[in-house]
C-alpha cells in the first residue's frame, strides 16, 4: 500500500483553506515530507501524521512557499526529543541558514541527521531503499528548482499456483524462477519456460513531483509512464503572459506535461490565490488530458494505492 497526501495545495499566498505546499508519501514503512511550506506542522497534525516518524524531507527549492515551514518543523522534533534518524535533500545554500537557527543542534548530538545538497543540472538516484528508489531531477523555474520521482522497485514474477502443486519446485528453484529463470524437471524431462509458469507481477508505483516550473518537455526516462503526475498550475491560460514571466504553467501546459510523459492520472496543485473557485483548471486541461483522470488537490487529499489491486 502506498499513500499519497496533499497537506498543503496553495502558491506563495497561503489561504485559510489552502496552505502552502507540502505533502506527505507513505511506501514500504517509510514516510517522505516533500515541501515544508508554512504552516506545514500544523496540517501535519491535523491530518493525523507525526513529525517523529518522517524519515526523509526533501525541498523542491528555496522560495518561502516551499520551505519557510521547515524551521517550526524541526524545531519541534527537538522539543519533542526526536530519536529517528532524519535526512533532508535540499539546495546547499540553506545549510547557513539552519546553522545559524540551530546552531549545533543538527550536528546529530540530539537525534542523527543527515544534510545532502541536491544538483540542480542533472537527474540523479537520491535514495535507494531495498523496494523503491527516489531520483531528483532539474526544472525550470527562477531559482534552482527540482522535481522528484518516487518509483518501486520491480517485484518478483508471481508462480502460477498449480504448476507448484503439480511439479514441487524447490525454494531454490521458485527463488531462481521468479528471478525470470527457465525451469527442468528432471522426473518428466520437461523444460518449462519461465513465461509458462509464471505471470507479469503488477506495474511499480510511481509518483513525478513537479515543483514549480516553467512549462518545458522533460525527457529524462527515468521519469516516463508515471501512475500518477502531480505538478503546479498556478494560472489559467487566459494569464499566459503571466506564468512565463514567473516560470509557472497554466493548467493547459500541465496537461500538455502529462501527456509528453505518459502520465496514467494527472494532480494538479499549487493554484494562485487570486483564484477562489478551481473547477475551470479541469476544464482547461482536460482539452489535452482525460477529463476523468484529472485530480483537483486539495488541503487534506489522499490516495491509497494498492497495486496488487489495480492489475
Amino acid at each position: 500500500m502506498v499513500e499519497i497526501n496533499i497537506l498543503g495545495s496553495g502558491s506563495s499566498l497561503p489561504m485559510f483553506k489552502r496552505f502552502s505546499p507540502s505533502q506527505i508519501v507513505k511506501i514500504e514503512g517509510k514516510t517522505i515530507l516533500i515541501d515544508c511550506g508554512e504552516g506545514t506542522q500544523i496540517q501535519l497534525q491535523r491530518f493525523g501524521f507525526s513529525i517523529l516518524n518522517i524519515d526523509y524531507i526533501l525541498i523542491s527549492h528555496l522560495h518561502g512557499d516551499h520551505f519557510f515551514g521547515l524551521f517550526g518543523l524541526l524545531s519541534s522534533m527537538l522539543l519533542l526529543g526526536r530519536t529517528k534518524p532524519l535526512t533532508i535533500f535540499a539546495n546547499k545554500n540553506l545549510i547557513p541558514i539552519l546553522e545559524i537557527i540551530f546552531q549545533d543542534k543538527l550536528s546529530g548530538k540530539y537525534f542523527p541527521f543527515d544534510f545532502l545538497p541536491l544538483d540542480f543540472n542533472n537527474i540523479n538516484k537520491i535514495i535507494e531503499e531495498d523496494k523503491f528508489m527516489i531520483y531528483s531531477f532539474p526544472l525550470d523555474h527562477s531559482v534552482p528548482t527540482c522535481g522528484f520521482m518516487i518509483q518501486e522497485k520491480q517485484r518478483p514474477r508471481n508462480i502460477i499456483k498449480s504448476f507448484v502443486e503439480l511439479y514441487h519446485p524447490s525454494i531454490s528453484d521458485i527463488k531462481n524462477i521468479k528471478q525470470g529463470a527457465d525451469y527442468f524437471d528432471k522426473n518428466s524431462g520437461k523444460l518449462f519456460k519461465n513465461e509458462e509458469i509464471t505471470t507479469q507481477p503488477p506495474q511499480p508505483f510511481s509518483y513525478v513531483y513537479c515543483s514549480d516550473t516553467a512549462y518545458t518537455l522533460i525527457n529524462y526516462s527515468e521519469i516516463q509512464n508515471p501512475i500518477y503526475l502531480f505538478t503546479e498550475a498556478t494560472f489559467l491560460q487566459e494569464k499566459i503572459d503571466t506564468a512565463k514571466s514567473k516560470k509557472h504553467m497554466t493548467a493547459s501546459e500541465a496537461a500538455l506535461l502529462a501527456c509528453h510523459l505518459n502520465a496514467q492520472h494527472l494532480i494538479l496543485g499549487h493554484f494562485s490565490s487570486e483564484y477562489r473557485e478551481i473547477d475551470l483548471f479541469k476544464k482547461e486541461a482536460s482539452q489535452h488530458f482525460p477529463f476523468d483522470k484529472i485530480i483537483l488537490a486539495y488541503d487534506g487529499f489522499k490516495i491509497k494505492y494498492d497495486n496488487y489491486k489495480k492489475k
